[in-house]
């Protein structure tokens, strides 16, 4: 995969985690995460399902990727919500 394809998958990956995080901290009142929780499961499901055309070693990898994006989500989301509290 060229440098570029690379750089590019970064940005997007980079963009998603912040936009994300940046909506559930501003969405309201959700003080144990169930709610972001409940949708970021969703959302995991259905990239599952969308995975069954590929290999099995690459829908493995692609799973790993996709997890550790949500737990990026989640704790972007944690600092976002911090920087929001009154001092």
């Amino acid at each position: 995969m060229s440098d570029d394809v690379v750089a590019r998958l970064a940005s997007l990956e980079a963009l998603i985690i912040g936009t994300m995080g940046l909506l559930f901290a501003v969405a309201g009142n959700d003080p144990d995460q169930s709610k972001q929780k409940a949708l970021l499961g969703v959302l995991a499901k259905e990239f599952e399902d969308g995975l069954g055309y590929l290999p099995q070693a690459i829908q493995g990898q692609a799973k790993s990727h996709m997890s550790d994006l949500l737990d990026r989500v989640i704790l972007r989301t944690n600092q976002l919500r911090a920087d929001q509290r009154p001092n």
